[in-house]
């Protein structure tokens, strides 16, 4: 039997690395390990695959162009049509040297759907002259024991066993069509198919961004693909202010109050230490207490306290703590206060939100109206906080008591 196909269909070929453009393991295809007879030199392989008296798939050339010697055990992978699933098919292979057959083999396999195959095709030194007149392998033409030769051409439509792709159709690993003059592996952390227009995909979209992962069709950010930075949706970004987080995490915001930066680890910072606490702000990389951060108590080293009696004053101020003994309360204004008036003045105390003047707070002066005198004038004389007595008529005040002349 005799199907025309194409001269130069690609096939992946290496001598340890296979390149199968279409697809993953769970493609109908078949691993083909070629072993050569020692001594025999060849520089391309034809293939062909016969699946019963009427299919005849093939044949393909690898490498499309002879440029070295293959020597030692090659290793090819042929992505078949799912239609010969289920039949046994056998693969025909020839070693050629500049054209010319220097060796051939041939092995029969089942092919199975979805399963990817391993087959061991021997290699052995052709006849002098296998073909009849002589000069290459031709459609038609038979080796010893009636077994086909490969053909040379193509019949469109039928697919050729290339690196895994179809004639014309963008192959997985290659991650270009049939046309481009060079392939190029999609890479399979960021993609898991390939194209009409030879482009690499992750499900129905274009292939993923660095710091992704292609996980059953869909680009996602994770602690795998995100190490050194956190997920922002299925986004992986670079630590900030911003986006900060670390090891995949989700990013969050750092408030610009007090924050101005993203650690190592991923925490939110003001210059080098963590973020300012409440009361606080960031500025020029420190924490600090002012009447923007604390409008409504106090700054005692750096810190914002709430007005009370032992840190009274408001507006980011600094706190000071009230004189129990002339006040009683902090007003939530931030002043110190006696009850509901001010503070007590010089010689006074606050008793029961009342200023008063006795012993206790004008020791030295005498009370007149409940502020304290010094004690030693014609008009208010006296001591020991008891009240002020007026000097009359011959008398003055001496040591802080009335007297008379004598």
């Amino acid at each position: 039997m005799r199907i025309s196909f194409p001269r130069g269909a690609p096939l992946a070929l290496t001598a340890t690395l296979v390149l199968a453009c279409s697809g993953t393991r769970d493609d109908t295809s078949l691993m083909v390990t070629l072993t050569q007879a020692a001594g025999v030199e060849v520089d391309q392989f034809r293939a062909q695959i016969e699946a019963g008296p009427d299919e005849l798939w093939g044949p393909v050339l690898a490498p499309e162009t002879a440029t070295k010697p293959l020597r030692g055990t090659q290793t090819l992978r042929l992505l078949l049509p799912d239609t010969l699933a289920g039949n046994e098919a056998s693969i025909e292979v020839a070693g050629l040297w500049q054209g010319e057959p220097r060796a051939w083999g041939r092995s029969t396999i089942a092919v199975r759907l979805g399963v990817e195959t391993s087959v061991t095709v021997a290699l052995s030194q052709a006849p002098q002259d296998p073909l009849e007149g002589g000069g290459g392998l031709d459609g038609g033409e038979e080796f010893d024991a009636g077994m086909p030769l490969l053909d040379a051409g193509f019949d469109a439509g039928v697919p050729a066993f290339d690196a895994g792709f179809d004639a014309g159709v963008p192959s997985f690993d290659a991650g270009v069509d049939a046309g481009s003059p060079a392939c190029a592996s999609c890479d399979r952390l960021l993609s898991d198919g390939c194209s009409a227009v030879g482009q690499c995909t992750c499900g129905t979209s274009l292939r993923c961004s660095a710091g992704q992962l292609c996980l059953a069709g869909r680009c996602v950010c994770n602690a795998a693909s995100c190490p050194g930075g956190c997920c922002d949706g299925a986004m992986c970004r670079t630590k900030s202010a911003a986006t900060c987080g670390n090891g995949g995490s989700a990013c969050v915001q750092c408030s610009p109050s007090v924050a101005d930066s993203c650690s190592a680890s991923g925490a939110c910072a003001c210059g080098g230490g963590g973020p300012c606490g409440a009361g606080q702000r960031c500025v020029g990389g420190g924490c600090v207490c002012d009447a923007t951060s604390c409008p409504n108590g106090c700054c005692a080293a750096g810190i914002c306290r709430a007005t009370a009696f032992a840190t009274c004053a408001s507006g980011g101020k600094a706190c000071l703590a009230c004189d129990a003994k002339v006040a009683n309360v902090c007003a939530p204004f931030g002043a110190c206060l006696c009850g509901t008036g001010p503070a007590c003045g010089a010689g006074q105390r606050c008793s029961g939100g009342t200023c008063i003047c006795d012993k206790d707070s004008c020791p030295n002066g005498c009370c007149q109206a409940s502020v304290c005198q010094p004690g030693n004038e014609n008009l208010a004389c006296g001591k020991n906080g008891q009240g002020c007595d007026v000097c009359n008529g011959n008398k003055e005040c001496r040591n802080n008591q009335c007297r008379g002349g004598d």
